[in-house]
């Protein structure tokens, strides 16, 4: 095989890093066994949906961050505590409740394999459900999670990887499942008789104890070779590496690892895994997305083309014939041609499960190829595609929906889905176990037209969670009709009710209906509001009319630390207890945030103070849980204020010498009420050298009034 150059492997560098965190994270670039998949997800999306298809179950991470698993159960595999299949009859999605993941957690990314899955939460831990008989959950025994006889959600513990370990994608394949951490090394657990664990031997690993946790090694890719991406099959993996080569390792019985030979790699006895050569591709050919059927793999090259390898007897490879690639030598490198999509369409993203292989196109259409028994390919017939020469290029894309563009693909062992920009989701093939979500078990692509003729999945009846913005600020108090405003679900109805009080109780005194535009809205108050805490429930409802999640958000649109109300001011955001004089040392005592911060996260105070002369130090603190431990956040402003000699002198600063940044785990534990940002003051000097607080005239200096406001920097 050809070596690249010094100056290709620095090209090959820049590109993958600048594409890997785009396309093979963001949009599921990577499937494996059954179409396990990965995806990139942060609270504030609130356009997307993203799926992960496994063998006859499919499971859903929402814009909220919850999960919803539909399909198969036999095994617990749908998290939900018993083995009831979901998805085959009326009403059964309408229905569908989130999977507990923990008080308070919620997942950044998913998934679904043989008969488990996996999700990477909030906190970058690892919770698995379903078929353990392999240690494939991590848990150190081989009870299954999620089937109501093994451990139930409520006790689920996160999968132990060693302290201070955080994973960034989690990928399921059959019986063992692999994390990517976010150091860029691998970790696999679960079944390894194939060597799929690439740790130099054929033992298990997380089905008994101590086997977990610092005692699973990393898998050693070779010096100076890290993974930005992996792919896992039935029993074999493979990683792009950080030059953009692929490695792979496990089962190899149809050339799947690429080796051009069928000598498995990563078990007792067998080439290590850092020793084997990258696969061949082609000179100086790299990838930037990898996907895994139960025994073939292909690549997405940097020139948008795709490359296949392994099992090919359904024509999943996609290369007109049913021969396996990989096998035997000269099938690599040149010899591998890249699979032939039709004149002037190259793939964006691609998907593989099973025996077929799907990518989504430059034209936001979606082909596939392989298997077509059950209609996964979404061809309208049960012909398989990629046996023939051209019979790729000449078929017509999967006919989803009319006036649609797919944002991601998953494909599963017999069927495939597609998450709709909207975002809907629609699902077509084998539906024996009701893993369409049509409430039936009626196979979808195999008649013409049937794809577009279903309605999609109904899967999020409760409109997605909203992310909201306070009232503008500059107008809360000087208004008397305030905007009120956020991002929200499209096409959905916004209502907004607003509250007096620190909770959404009893009647609102105001109920505000508006519509979503684009992603974004803005309703007006009907009536004034007054110096007082509100708060805002805001909510939205789907297209049967169902009531959508709520959010309650509390503003505080003006409050006093004085037994003197201050002036109407704008901003204010911080409610303390009453004081009536002013003596040297701690003035502040409290206040929680009465306002849903987003970004920025950056906090700048403006104080306002009257009859007041001195200095102040103000300092930011708030205890916040990270990693199950309580920290503390500090930030103290450098010392400000003025002497005055005149009595109705007023005084304002807007403190620029130092901003606060909030962490993010923080800001988030503040939108979600579950801490409270406090700020304290301490009068550091008097308008006197000699600390005197009488005024020239011979009056006493009191402090009557404070207004503290934080605002986004």
């Amino acid at each position: 095989m050809r070596v690249a150059s010094n100056k290709q492997k620095i090209i090959a560098i820049a590109i993958v890093l600048i594409m890997a965190s785009s396309l093979v994270i963001g949009t599921f670039a990577q499937l494996a066994s059954g179409a396990s998949e990965s995806a990139a997800f942060t609270n504030a999306d609130t356009e997307q949906i993203h799926v992960s298809v496994g063998d006859n179950f499919s499971c859903a991470l929402l814009n909220d961050g919850t999960v919803k698993c539909w399909g198969k159960n036999n095994l617990g595999q749908l998290g939900r505590d018993n083995t009831t299949a979901v998805g085959s009859s009326a009403n059964d999605m309408r229905l569908l409740t989130p999977i507990f993941l923990g008080t308070g957690r919620t997942a950044v990314a998913l998934s679904a394999g043989s008969t488990h899955a996996c999700a990477v939460l909030d906190n970058a831990t690892v919770k698995c459900w379903g078929d353990n008989s392999t240690g494939a959950l991590g848990l150190g025994t081989t009870t299954n999670a999620g089937d109501g006889v093994g451990t139930v959600m409520s006790a689920l513990p996160s999968v132990d990887l060693g302290a201070g370990v955080s994973v960034r994608e989690i990928h399921v394949g059959n019986g063992f499942t692999c994390a990517l951490l976010t150091n860029a090394t691998v970790k696999c657990w679960g079944k390894n008789d194939k060597g799929q664990l690439g740790l130099g031997d054929n033992n298990d690993r997380g089905d008994g104890p101590n086997e977990m946790g610092a005692a699973l090694t990393i898998v050693d890719l070779g010096v100076n070779k890290t993974a930005i991406a992996i792919a896992v099959a039935d029993a074999s993996v493979c990683a792009i590496l950080n030059l953009g080569e692929i490695k792979c390792w496990g089962d190899n019985t149809d050339g799947q690892l690429g080796q051009g030979n069928v000598v498995p790699v990563g078990g007792a006895g067998r080439p290590a895994v850092a020793s084997i050569n990258p696969v061949d591709l082609g000179a100086g050919v790299t990838a930037k997305g990898i996907a895994a059927g139960a025994s073939h793999f292909c690549a997405l090259l940097q020139n948008d083309t795709v490359k296949c390898w392994g099992k090919n007897d359904k024509g999943q490879l996609g290369l007109g014939d049913i021969d396996n690639r990989g096998d035997d030598l000269n099938e690599m490198g040149a010899s591998l041609t890249a699979v032939n999509l039709g004149s002037g369409l190259s793939a964006t993203s691609i998907a593989a499960g099973g025996s077929s292989t799907c990518a989504l196109l430059n034209t936001g259409a979606v082909k596939c190829w392989g298997e077509n028994a059950s209609g996964q390919l979404g061809q309208g017939n049960t012909d398989s595609l990629g046996i023939a020469t051209g019979d790729i290029a000449s078929a017509t894309a999967v006919n989803i929906a009319a006036n649609t563009t797919v944002a991601s693909l998953s494909a599963g062992q017999r069927n495939t889905c597609a998450v709709v920009v909207g975002p809907s989701l629609k699902c077509w093939g084998d539906n024996t176990d009701g893993q369409l979500g049509q409430g039936n078990t009626t196979a979808l692509g195999v008649a013409s037209g049937d794809i577009a003729a279903v309605q999609p999945i109904t899967i999020d009846t409760s409109a997605p969670a909203i992310t909201t913005e306070a009232p503008e600020n500059a107008r809360v108090l000087r208004t008397p009709t305030p905007t009120y405003s956020g991002r929200c679900e499209v096409r959905i109805p916004v209502v907004v009710n607003v509250y007096v009080g620190s909770a959404a109780t009893g009647t609102p005194v105001q109920t505000l209906s508006g519509v979503c535009n684009t992603g974004v809205y803005a309703v007006t108050a009907t009536q004034a509001l007054s110096n007082n805490a509100y708060t805002f429930t805001v909510s939205q409802t789907d297209a049967a009319g169902n009531l959508g999640q709520t959010l309650p958000v509390t503003y505080l649109l003006a409050a006093t630390l004085w037994t003197t109300p201050p002036d109407a001011d704008t901003n204010t955001a911080i409610r303390g207890e009453v004081v009536t004089s002013l003596a040297p040392g701690p003035v502040y005592v409290t206040k929680d945030f009465g306002f849903r911060m987003l970004n920025p996260r950056n906090l700048k105070p403006r104080v306002r103070m009257k009859d007041y002369v001195g200095v102040v130090r103000l300092t930011l603190t708030a205890n916040y849980v990270r990693r199950g431990q309580v920290r503390t956040y500090k930030c103290t402003y450098p010392p400000f204020g003025r002497s005055a000699r005149w009595a109705e002198a007023k005084w304002r600063w807007t403190i620029s010498p130092r901003v606060c940044v909030l962490p993010v785990l923080l800001r988030n534990q503040l939108i979600a009420g579950t801490t409270t940002l406090r700020v304290q003051g301490t009068v550091t000097r008097y308008w006197a050298t000699t600390g005197a607080r009488i005024r020239p005239d011979g009056s006493r200096i009191t402090l009557r009034r404070i207004n503290v406001v934080l605002r986004h920097g």
